[in-house]
């Protein structure tokens, strides 16, 4: 028969019990006033978890309960000091309820319970309960050492207090045969670490905590205490390739041992080892003897498989845009890779840390998102399913590649009856264009919408990591500027251009061919010639225009100098077709100028005009404008 044990949280795989006949145990219940139904329902688990196993130790034993109580608050009469709910019976249903023999249960009257019992002569030759091998008390009564009277017969001592009832228990050990007598005790309204007499002496043991729910460790040592188990037997390292650890646990010495393994191999260590050289469950054989007692068991040892962790290839993502190193990836696509071929009953997990995955603590599911910036270790567990402390490990790293990063324009310009090249970057493996092109550039005759996924190809295994990045971008129409007008402000202390042009494309200005603005004014013109020009910054072209500024000077000296004898427009000679007319003050016309000619020596009919202000109007036909101004003749 093999059972498994929970003990400080370790699983003991394959522990065993050898036994003697456990007898008749009796379960003594408080279900006075201050047990409620939560605490009546963990009781009745509890004792029928005991009593299954205690069955399953001897199926010849038997289980007594008895509910304690009264019925009626405040009198503590003997004759209402107990109530019978379950006569000995073999592998019982547990059923415990708060009126046993149609009495409701009241009052804590422990003592006056156990008293009665005694006095009734239960425990006596012919009594219900005279051949039992133990008792176990669940209570939530207090356990005071204060009581000093020794009580040598129970059925003629004086009942003490309240508190004092479990000053019976050495007595009624005693009377008994020095059977153990043990204490489940619930702590609601005094504190922990009590003792009570007659609880350790006898091989009793006392558990104290908040609820009646029981243990497996509790379970373990409450059987224990119960003086049905002899020894217990122990098989650890249970997979293939362990040598495999067998113990014996009993109180007494050990005189002689025989193992045999069920392989036709045997030992008489008394913690011996053995390597089974193929899995399957085994028939083993112990015999002992000590304290002069022959003890024999049998029970089986499952060898089980440990499959191998291979290291399956690291794992790698692809970054997206932000190339901030965090991806999410598919740890199962390793699965194959780290069971490389075998075959069975086997779960893989993965884990952040060596301890993790040793101790099968915090699985992480898949899809996994890294926490670790480009890089992150991932340890693998592979165990068999049957036998979860057969496993081994392994591990394997998860590394974000950064996406490829891609400077193309976003906007490029097609001209009137032009194509257009678009040029990828260079360095990737891959050029997937919209149009269904794979070339590094493709080239288009019309605007629209294009893209391009460049791919870079990642040694990887088993299969190569293609990072791909897509790139959309327009085409749009683009043209040569249309210089519909320029307009010249001259003859000012402030001359100015402004270049008027239609079209679609993003025009600049220039008046020199070098230097351009994206202003279509130009201030503080010094006279004279100037190419205009008008600059698609999309690449579709240039537009130049010629122009020229006029200016005229404020004063001149007519005296033979050979500095300002004459005044004539600046430039005009490249108007030929200027009208300049100059009058005195008082609108006489002195001379008429050709743009051809040198210039007004300052005579009129050839006499010298005196020094004063003259006026002057020009006509100029190339715009049908005319400009008026005065200036200075100086003698």
């Amino acid at each position: 028969m093999k059972i498994r044990f929970i003990i400080l949280g370790i699983i003991l795989i394959n522990s065993f019990l050898g036994y003697t006949q456990c007898h008749d145990v009796l379960f003594i219940i408080d279900d006075s006033a201050s047990i409620d139904e939560t605490e009546r329902s963990e009781m009745q688990s509890s004792i029928q978890q005991l009593s299954d196993i205690i069955y399953s130790i001897d199926p010849n034993s038997r289980i007594g309960i008895v509910q304690y109580g009264q019925n009626a608050p405040g009198n503590y009469n003997v004759g209402n000091g107990y109530y019978m709910s379950l006569a000995l019976t073999s592998n019982p249903i547990i059923t415990l309820t708060n009126n046993p023999g149609g009495n409701i249960l009241k009052e804590d009257v422990l003592p006056y319970s156990i008293k009665r019992m005694t006095d009734d002569g239960l425990f006596n030759s012919g009594g219900e309960f005279e051949n039992i091998s133990s008792i176990f008390i669940f209570t939530d009564a207090h356990l005071d050492n204060a009581c000093q009277t020794t009580l040598t017969n129970c059925s003629n001592c004086t009942v003490p207090g309240v508190s004092c009832g479990f000053d019976y228990l050495s007595d009624l050990s005693n009377m008994l045969g020095n059977i153990p007598i043990s204490v489940f005790r619930v702590i609601e309204f005094f504190s922990l670490n009590e003792s009570a007499i007659g609880i350790a002496q006898n091989g009793g043991i006392l558990i104290e905590q908040d609820n009646f729910s029981i243990t497996p460790t509790q379970i373990d040592n409450i059987i224990i205490s119960l003086d049905c188990i002899k020894a217990t037997f122990r098989a650890e390292k249970t997979c293939i390739g362990d040598f495999t650890e067998f113990y014996v646990n009993i109180p007494t010495p050990i005189t002689s041992i025989t193992w045999d393994f069920g392989d036709g191999s045997s030992s008489s260590d008394e913690n011996p080892t053995h390597n089974y050289l193929s899995t399957g469950t085994y028939d083993v054989n112990v015999v002992l003897d000590s304290d002069n007692e022959m003890i024999s068991n049998s029970f089986s040892v499952t060898i089980d498989d440990r499959y191998i962790a291979y290291q399956p290839n690291n794992l790698i993502s692809c970054d997206d845009e932000i190339n901030d190193g965090i991806a999410t990836f598919n740890l199962n696509e390793q699965n194959n890779q780290i069971s490389n071929g075998q075959t069975g009953n086997f779960n893989i997990s993965f884990h952040l840390t060596q301890q993790d995955a040793d101790l099968n603590n915090n699985p992480i599911s898949s899809p996994y998102t890294n926490t670790e910036n480009f890089s992150q270790i991932i340890f693998t567990r592979i165990e068999n399913s049957l036998n979860t402390n057969c496993y081994d490990t392994n591990y394997f790293f998860i590394e974000t590649i950064e996406a490829p990063l891609i400077n193309m324009e976003d906007t490029w310009y097609i001209c009137p009856d032009e194509e257009l090249t678009i040029l990828a970057e260079p360095g990737f493996d891959e050029y997937i264009w919209s149009t269904g092109e794979t070339s590094q550039q493709i080239t288009v005759t019309q605007p629209g919408n294009y893209s391009v996924t460049l791919v870079r190809n990642i040694n990887s295994t088993p299969t190569i990591t293609r990072c791909e990045t897509i790139k959309s971008l327009i085409v749009l129409n683009s043209e040569k500027a249309t210089i519909e007008n320029i307009e010249i402000s001259d003859l000012s202390d402030n001359n100015t251009i402004t270049i008027i042009v239609t079209g679609i494309g993003d025009y600049e200005y220039s008046i020199n061919g070098v230097t351009y603005q994206d202003h279509n004014v130009f201030n503080n013109v010094p006279p004279g010639f100037y190419s205009v020009y008008v600059n698609d910054k999309n690449g579709c072209g240039i537009v130049k225009d010629d122009i020229y500024v006029l200016s005229y000077p404020k004063f001149f000296s007519p005296n033979s100098d050979g500095i300002n004898d004459f005044w004539q427009i600046h430039t005009s000679n490249m108007e030929h077709d200027l009208k300049v007319s100059i009058y005195d003050r008082y609108g006489k016309l002195l001379k008429r100028l050709s743009a051809t000619e040198k210039g007004w020596d300052g005579k009129f009919n050839g006499l010298d005009l005196p020094s004063n202000d003259y006026w002057f109007s020009i006509i100029r036909p190339k715009n049908g404008r005319e400009y008026r101004g005065h200036f200075s003749l100086k003698r």
